[in-house]
């Protein structure tokens, strides 16, 4: 596999996607947050 900037990128802009749809179900600022904050 290729793990390229572009792909990290897209990676992460999947991550907020995902955390945003989460949000709508109740969950913002929860989980997904805290594990994309802790990683970087």
């Amino acid at each position: 596999m290729n793990f390229s900037s572009n792909d990290h990128l897209e990676n992460g802009d999947f991550i907020w996607k995902f955390n945003f749809r989460i949000c709508i179900f109740g969950f913002c600022r929860g989980v997904l947050e805290v594990i994309y904050n802790f990683l970087n």
